[in-house]
């Protein structure tokens, strides 16, 4: 009672902090998002209802991060920013993502399986979990919306969305560019260098009717990791990516922006994993190498992952007189992703040859077309709306290999497998939505949406490339889904710059075929009622949110992997409750904090009693499987109670130039990867931070940064099976500086 007594206090003094308005610019950027420039936190704009708003009158819980903060948190990659949002978790297995927010997450990792929490670039949905592990490299600014967003975006934002908008054209004439170079230098690894280089440019090509930007990046590293087979490093990638914008107004009110963009990373150290404690089927060999330490890693095979992506999108805008705008976003993207792990994590000859050790290969290609036609209104009084369609195809083959023949060099050659198959799955869907927005008094909002979707799969697959071919789910290989997403939320503005608001929202999840061995096993559709009541507050030196939130699942989806192939399963209920809360606080001009926190006190399998786990002790037959295990009352996996981030950041001039410094932290709680709770990641704490400086009349700023302070050793991925409990660590201490140019 206290503690909600001393809340309600401090919430009621910031409700009525004055405001001093600052001259604030607001601009439209090239895809129809509304920017605020200036320095009132109240003003910050979002889209997170798919039209510009402050932030402070969205009745969901949102964290958004400016360039600036990204670059000043030293956040290069979407993996990273789980150390600037409370409640994001940000696992992989290898190279294939699994974000998870507030509890909500996915073990899967089925080619056409998606992942619960939405991505999107420039307004297009990313599909594939292999090919969204994205460096940020032209980035304008992120969203990370919590709670299911499907009623306005749609596929799969059962537990959020990630929105990224990258720099688009202007017809002023801007450049600029950014060189840094990094040594990982923590102890237990090896030293390793990375660089990376990235520009942008933009300008107007044929007076005020035509503009055109230009993006790239290049990043290579070598690899901080040690190979116990040869005592030498491991683990190194390089990424390399274009984005090119052509912007066209031919009239006020008129719009067409096109963009293309070609991508391709390679990352050595994304699948090698090492097991935790030796527990694999390779350490019951008297021949096996067995890595124990951080950073190593033992294999018969080379561990690789390579991706490319590419694709173009067209969006045209138009103004319809004074009801509001008319877009159409098309788009069409294909990408092509190969790994190569070692199952066990260890090397041992005898195992391999008694099939025990097992080296796994996998290709996955995916190409797709979205349509996406929306109308905005503006205010038509006491009321606006928002009301859209949208299409989606998108079609997977995917390959898998069991022992490919391995050449000396390490590498794999794939035309001569011992196992095998080929799997095919195509998705089509179509959806229409809407939400109106009523001001029914000058303080109480209302807002009421739905969205209506039918989906279909289809999947067929051949066993060790046969030209025969069996549809899954037998007999005819299709499967649809329908999902009705409503959500109603209400606001009450305590001022100009304080609210409350409630909502609730629906999320729905496709269901997912079983494309590894095309069998009838589906995952239904995994279904989530969320309950939000929240606080926002915003004034020229305060952003604050406070959410609190409750989710009840329903088939929450679930996948186990024995080695060789994946098994889908349905946990039939589960619940999650908690707090978060994201603070931005400017002290003076000099002196400013950033940060939040998450607090989950309950995220349980209310009913799952078809888990499968897999219980030591290890043998050189792997471990012991056990089916039908009852998982309900456990805690949801990679759900630590607590987790947050805090940054203090400075800025001052002084006779040299400009000078800022920041230094940031992450935490999380104790969290666990599997139901028995073998394979844990103990509470830790990550520290980084830079400082720069940008000498008067210059336009350089030079900066020296460092990643990982305190040289923490924790997982960042696994790869659990019968074979063994697979973990792989997040990057060691990174020392370096950075120079940056603006035009």
């Amino acid at each position: 009672m206290r503690a909600a007594t001393c809340a309600l206090t401090v919430m009621t003094a910031l409700s009525v902090l004055p405001s001093v308005a600052r001259g604030q610019e607001v601009k439209a950027d090239a895809d129809g998002a509304v920017q605020a420039s200036g320095d009132d936190l109240g003003s910050i704009v979002v889209t997170a209802r798919r039209k510009s708003e402050r932030l402070v009158d969205v009745p969901i819980s949102i964290v958004t991060q400016t360039a600036q903060d990204l670059s000043r948190a030293n956040i290069s990659n979407v993996s990273e920013l789980a150390q600037v949002t409370p409640g994001l978790t940000f696992s992989h297995g290898g190279g294939i993502v699994f974000p998870t927010i507030r509890g909500i997450g996915t073990t899967l990792t089925q080619p056409g399986g998606e992942t619960p929490v939405a991505i999107y670039v420039d307004g297009v949905y990313q599909p594939s979990q292999f090919a969204v592990l994205l460096d940020l490299p032209d980035t304008e600014r992120v969203e990370v919306l919590k709670g299911p967003q499907g009623t306005l975006f749609g596929r799969n934002a059962n537990a959020g969305a990630i929105v990224l908008h990258t720099k688009g054209p202007s017809f002023d004439t801007s450049a600029d560019a950014s060189v840094s170079d990094g040594v990982y230098a923590g102890r237990g690894a090896k030293s390793a260098n990375e660089f990376s280089a990235n520009g942008f440019i933009t300008g107007g090509l044929a007076g005020d009717k035509l503009a055109g930007s230009l993006s790239a990046t290049y990043r290579s590293s070598d690899g901080y990791l040690t190979n116990d087979r040869t005592g030498k490093s491991y683990g190194d990638g390089s990424n390399w990516a274009v984005r090119a914008k052509l912007l066209f107004e031919p009239q006020d009110g008129l719009r067409f922006l096109l963009t293309g963009y070609y991508s391709k990373s390679r990352d050595r150290a994304a699948e090698a994993f090492q097991p935790l404690n030796g527990v694999s089927t390779g350490a019951a060999y008297a021949d096996a190498i067995v890595p124990t330490k951080p950073w190593h890693f033992a294999s018969d095979a080379k561990p690789d992952y390579r991706v490319r992506t590419r694709g173009i999108s067209l969006l045209a805008e138009a103004e319809i007189g004074d009801w509001g705008t008319l877009s159409s976003r098309s788009s069409f993207q294909k990408n092509d992703a190969f790994l190569l792990v070692s199952i066990d994590g260890t090397y041992s000859p005898s195992c391999i040859a008694t099939f025990n050790c097992l080296t796994f290969a996998q290709n996955v290609n995916n190409k797709g077309f979205q349509q996406e036609v929306l109308f905005t209104s503006k205010d038509l009084g006491d009321l606006s709306f928002v009301v859209g369609s949208f299409y989606f195809y998108d079609k997977v083959f995917a390959r898998a290999i069991i022992n490919p023949p391995v050449r000396a060099d390490g590498s794999a050659s794939l035309s001569n497998p011992a196992i095998g198959n080929d799997g095919f799955i195509t998705s089509e869907a179509i959806s229409g939505f809407g939400e109106l927005t009523w001001n029914a008094t000058p303080r109480l909002h209302l807002i009421a949406g739905s969205r209506y979707g039918w989906e279909s799969k289809a999947g067929f697959g051949r066993a060790s490339f046969s030209l025969a071919r069996a549809a899954f789910p037998a007999p005819d290989g299709k499967s649809s889904f329908t999902a009705f997403l409503p959500r109603l939320s209400a606001r009450y503005d305590l001022s100009a710059h304080a609210n409350i608001y409630a909502t609730f929202s629906k999320g729905f999840k496709s269901g997912v075929l079983d494309s590894g061995a095309f069998t009838d096993s589906v995952a239904n559709p995994e279904k989530l009622n969320s309950y939000e009541a929240g606080f926002k507050l915003g004034t020229r030196n305060v952003s604050f949110n406070l959410a609190g939130f409750y989710y009840r699942i329903e088939d929450l989806q679930v996948q186990f992997f024995n080695g060789q192939a994946a098994f889908l399963a349905n946990a039939k209920g589960a619940s999650i409750y908690g707090l978060d809360f994201d603070l931005d606080l400017r002290f003076s001009d000099s002196w400013s904090i950033k940060g939040g926190g998450s607090w989950v006190p309950h995220a349980k399998y209310k009913e799952f009693r078809n888990a499968t786990a897999y219980a030591l002790p290890a043998s050189a037959t792997g471990l012991t499987p056990i089916a039908g295990f009852d998982a309900s009352g456990l805690r949801l996996l990679k759900t630590p109670k607590l987790s947050g981030n805090a940054s203090i950041l400075y800025s001052q001039t002084i006779g040299l130039g400009d000078i800022d410094a920041s230094l940031n932290m992450t935490y999380a709680s104790q969290h666990s990867w599997e139901l028995l709770g073998r394979v844990k990641t103990n509470a830790y704490a990550v520290l980084g931070g830079q400082a720069g400086i940008h000498p008067a009349g210059s336009h350089f700023r030079f900066a020296v940064f460092v990643k990982n302070l305190t040289n923490k050793a924790y997982f960042q991925s696994t790869l659990l099976s019968v074979f063994g409990d697979g973990v792989g660590y997040s990057p060691p201490r990174q020392i370096g500086a950075r120079i940056d140019y603006k035009l």
